[in-house]
């Protein structure tokens, strides 16, 4: 068994719109062991996608499709089958009378291009769409197994979620595959690589690297059973121990506000290139207002010196962007705010492109009891990812702080 994945549509090969579906349909495949070989995005061209469909079918036994099943000129995917299979397109009673009445639900008459909506090809099966106008279709083409879904992502997941797996499942006798990830903060990737290939996969276990923003890592380990990924993991665990942060991936404002919470600790904020990032970052948590006193936006260095107090002469000595303002800043919103802790940004985050030697310079400082600290970075990326990169860094630099790690 194995299963291969289309979508649609024009504007998803100009990239006016991010290919979604592939990505719920992947995950929801490779919950049974049946990930996909392969996702191709195709145009909204007849021959195209039936030349497509006529080669899958001759390699692959779950066919997913997504897109091209509404009324307009473009939406060609079904008369795109027909094709692909030389089948007669037939008119489906049950689809007539749903579009018909979610039409008049809206008091929307019918026109003949809604009316292709209810054609399907010739030996075919329809499946109503609960979620919308258009209707799926189900086709069996030799040993291939072809689902053709609408390409708006609510009614795809709706229908891939209720109908399709479901079917899938029962047509190939197929259990959900064991699957547990593993996520490790502040560990290079190249260590989680060696780690793997000192300890070896075993046969049956697969095994996949993720690298996020911020020194995070995940390592997702999957295989038939729990039995036979144990072993892996265990040793896997014992190599990487020091690192590792759970099986679950949190942002740095949820760790930091667990802290928080925990220790009852008051916090405060100060930033500048990132204007205000982290501590909408830590806002995003239901009941922080227990534990954070509010964050400035010290963009100016007039703002840094009136509302920090940094000083006038650390300004003109160090720049804006450097340590020494940095710790400035920590220690002034800490003060202003009467926090028990506190962080504070500033840096450049550049333009629209990174061409300045110094974009992506950050310093990031935090200050607990009578400890601050401060780090320097170095990120790449547009403006807005290096941005994101520091109010993180910057969350997680208080987190360590706070909870003695460094």
């Amino acid at each position: 068994m194995n299963s291969c994945i289309f979508s649609i549509g024009e504007e998803l090969l100009e990239g006016s719109i991010a290919d979604t579906n592939s990505s719920f349909i992947a995950q929801a495949l490779s919950e049974f062991g049946a990930a996909p070989e392969k996702i191709t995005i195709l145009p909204d061209e007849a021959d195209t996608i039936a030349r497509a469909l006529a080669e899958a079918a001759k390699r692959y036994t779950i066919i997913i499709i997504s897109g091209g099943l509404g009324p307009t000129f473009d939406d060609v995917t079904i008369e795109a089958a027909a094709k692909a299979f030389a089948l007669k397109l037939v008119r489906s009673d049950e689809a007539m009378r749903h579009i018909k009445g979610r039409l008049a639900s809206r008091g929307i008459a019918m026109t003949p291009s809604q009316e292709r909506q209810a054609l399907f090809p010739e030996g075919g099966s329809v499946i109503i769409n609960p979620a919308g106008t258009a209707p799926a279709v189900r086709l069996e083409i030799g040993e291939a197994l072809l689902f053709f879904l609408p390409g708006v992502p609510a009614e795809m997941t709706y229908i891939m979620t209720n109908i399709v797996m479901p079917h899938i499942e029962e047509h190939f006798s197929l259990k959900k595959i064991y699957k547990r990830d593993l996520f490790f903060r502040g560990m290079p990737e190249s260590c989680g690589d060696q780690a793997i290939k000192k300890i070896g996969i075993p046969v049956g276990v697969n095994c996949i690297i993720n690298v996020f923003p911020n020194r995070r890592t995940a390592i997702r380990v999957r295989a038939d059973t729990e039995a036979a990924a144990a072993p892996f993991i265990r040793m896997l665990l014992s190599e990487l121990n020091g690192y590792y942060a759970g099986d679950t991936l949190k942002s740095g404002a949820q760790e930091l506000s667990e802290v928080l919470f925990e220790k009852k600790l008051s916090f405060a904020t100060a930033e500048s290139c990132t204007g205000g990032l982290a501590a909408s970052k830590l806002t995003e948590i239901s009941g922080i207002s227990e534990v954070f006193k509010g964050g400035a936006v010290s963009y100016t260095n007039g703002v840094k010196h009136s509302l920090l107090g940094v000083s006038p002469e650390i300004l003109a000595r160090y720049s804006a962007v450097s340590k020494e303002v940095a710790l400035e800043m920590v220690l002034g919103v800490k003060k202003l705010m009467d926090a028990d802790a506190a962080l504070s940004v500033t840096g450049y985050a550049g333009g629209s492109s990174p061409a300045d030697e110094n974009t992506g310079k950050i310093f990031i400082a935090a200050a607990f009891d009578e400890r601050a600290v401060c780090e320097e970075h170095r990120f790449s990326g547009s403006r807005n990812e290096i941005r994101e990169s520091a109010a993180e860094s910057a969350l997680q630099l208080a987190r360590r702080l706070i909870n003695g790690e460094i």
